[in-house]
C-alpha cells in the first residue's frame, strides 16, 4: 500500500515515528535506512521534511525495482474509497479465494484506528484523525524530491490494475 508523499510526510510530521531521531544522526547512518539520501549533496541540509520524504522515496524506489507482477500496488485512497474491491484485488494477487462475507469482515477492520493500542477507537480520517496539511513551502519541498517517483508509481499502479482486469476477462 502506498500513499501520496505529501499525505505521508504530513502524517509522519504530526505523529513522529520511533526512528525520527535519525534526523540528528550522521548522514551515512541515515542513508543505511533511507538509501536515497546518498544522492543528496553534502551541502544539502536534512530537515524533518527532507528526511521523511526520503523515507517515503526509499520505500518507493525499492518497490519500483521489483518486477511489476511481483508486487500488488494498492493506493491508500483506493482502499478508503472501495475497501472490499481493494481487498479483493490483494487476495486475488495472492492467489487466495475469499468469500464476499470474509471480504466484508476484513473491510470492517478499517473502521478501527490502527495506531490505537487497544484497537477500539473508531478511525475518522476526515475528522479527529485528519492530519494538518503541510505548508505550501513544505509541500513544494516534498514534490521537488518525490514528483517523478510518484508519477512512476501511479503509472505502474495503473498498469497493474489494467493487467488484472485483462486477466479476469
Amino acid at each position: 500500500m502506498y500513499r501520496s508523499p505529501v499525505e505521508t510526510v504530513a502524517s509522519l510530521l504530526f505523529q513522529r515515528p520511533g526512528w525520527f531521531d535519525l534526523l540528528h544522526c550522521a548522514r551515512p547512518l541515515q542513508a543505511q535506512f533511507f538509501p536515497s539520501i546518498r544522492n543528496l549533496s553534502e551541502s544539502t541540509q536534512i530537515t524533518p521534511v527532507t528526511m521523511l520524504v526520503h523515507a517515503w522515496l526509499s520505500a518507493v524506489e525499492a518497490v519500483l525495482a521489483l518486477p511489476p507482477g511481483r508486487v500488488h500496488l494498492l493506493d491508500y485512497a483506493v482502499l478508503r474509497a472501495d475497501p472490499v474491491g481493494a481487498l479483493a484485488g490483494v487476495m486475488s494477487h495472492l492467489g487466495a479465494e475469499v468469500s464476499s462475507s470474509m471480504l466484508a469482515r476484513m473491510a470492517a477492520a478499517q473502521r478501527i484506528y490502527a495506531k490505537d493500542p487497544l484497537q477500539s477507537e473508531a478511525f475518522d480520517p476526515t475528522g479527529h484523525h485528519r492530519r494538518p496539511p503541510l505548508t505550501p513551502e513544505q509541500e513544494n519541498d516534498v514534490w521537488a524530491i518525490a514528483q517523478e517517483p510518484w508519477d512512476t508509481l501511479r503509472v505502474r499502479t495503473h498498469s497493474v490494475i489494467t493487467l488484472s482486469k485483462e486477466r479476469s476477462t
